[in-house]
């Protein structure tokens, strides 16, 4: 296995017709992350499949046919309409960044207080292994991938299994940083093994910690901390978060101030790197972690030094390509 991270999408529908009938779902497997595009194509998928499975296919072959559009483009696809036999054109486009497009953060942020999120968050950026647990599907997977919209313009280069089977809880003994979501029943094996202790489990159904390693709130420096959770505790983001859910816009004010407050975040730690990409005799890219953390002045800071392996790791290899 190489590890190649896939998505997928899926839909769930009820066939036209009279009389007991059973549910189909619809799944289409890809690497890439472009929820809005693929949502366009299943939406016409349901559609022809209201008509025949015949109709289906006969799109799917037109979409196949077709390259996957660049970012940013868009590709036209010629198909026999839903509605008749006339044939028409439906464009479908491509995001520039699509890694943003598909996160609720409400779900996130009306489920947990902004505290424990940001200990979450924390967690994920020393690369620790977290596991999430809830009885509901969609609380469990909309948690998930709002926590690892807030490691952007990083991404999670780990272990991500949104819903893991309970046949496959074993896999939550590998000593490699994950996220992973899971069913709370399984909590209790959780505990018979032995290699759990430096893992992070919440309940998101209780709105708690079930294990932590207790050190999650002195892993950013004090000031850092205090300034994420008094912009995530402010009205601007719980009182709309606490609107009905017809009255939110599609992204609203307070996803923005998320989104702008761990960028700020980031860009306070990590904005001046290249400063420390040190070109060796030989000509690779070294990070200089020691003079990093001389331009901090609060000892605390240091223990953000270890965050050093998302410079080191990760932004190394862009300098190099430049």
């Amino acid at each position: 296995m190489e590890g190649n991270r896939k998505f997928g999408y899926c839909r769930r529908l009820l066939p036209a017709g009279k009389g007991p009938r059973l549910p189909e779902v619809t799944c289409l497997i890809s690497p890439l992350g472009c929820f809005s595009l693929y949502e366009k194509i299943l939406d016409n998928i349901e559609e022809r499949r209201q008509v025949s499975t015949t109709a289906v296919f006969t799109f799917l072959k037109a979409i196949v046919a077709n390259p996957f559009p660049k970012p940013g483009r868009s590709v036209q696809v010629r198909a026999f309409s839903a509605r008749g036999g006339e044939m028409e054109t439906v464009t479908f486009t491509r995001p520039l960044d699509s890694r943003l497009e598909h996160v609720d953060f409400s779900i996130l942020f009306s489920t947990l207080p902004p505290r424990k999120i940001i200990q979450l968050f924390s967690s994920m950026l020393m690369e620790r292994r977290v596991i999430l647990c809830s009885s509901n599907l969609s609380l469990l997977t909309g948690c998930a991938h709002a926590l690892l919209a807030l490691l952007y313009p990083f991404e999670w280069q780990h272990v991500f299994i949104p819903v893991l089977p309970g046949a496959l809880i074993e896999f939550c003994c590998s000593p490699l940083p994950y996220l992973m979501g899971m069913h709370p029943s399984l909590i209790p094996a959780l505990d018979e093994m032995e290699t759990m202790e430096e893992a992070l489990v919440v309940d998101l159904d209780k709105k708690k910690f079930v294990k932590k390693i207790g050190d999650e709130t002195s892993i950013l420096p004090s000031k850092l901390f205090q300034y994420l959770e008094h912009t995530l505790g402010s009205p601007a983001v719980t009182s709309e978060y606490q609107k009905p859910s017809g009255k939110k816009s599609s992204t609203s004010r307070a996803d923005e101030i998320i989104t702008n407050t761990f960028m700020i975040f980031f860009v306070y730690l990590y904005g001046d790197y290249r400063q420390y990409m040190k070109k060796k005799a030989d000509g690779s890219i070294e990070f200089a972690k020691k003079e990093y953390e001389k331009k901090f002045s609060s000892k605390s800071i240091r223990r953000v030094s270890d965050l050093a392996f998302y410079i080191e790791h990760k932004c190394s290899h862009h300098s190099q390509l430049e």
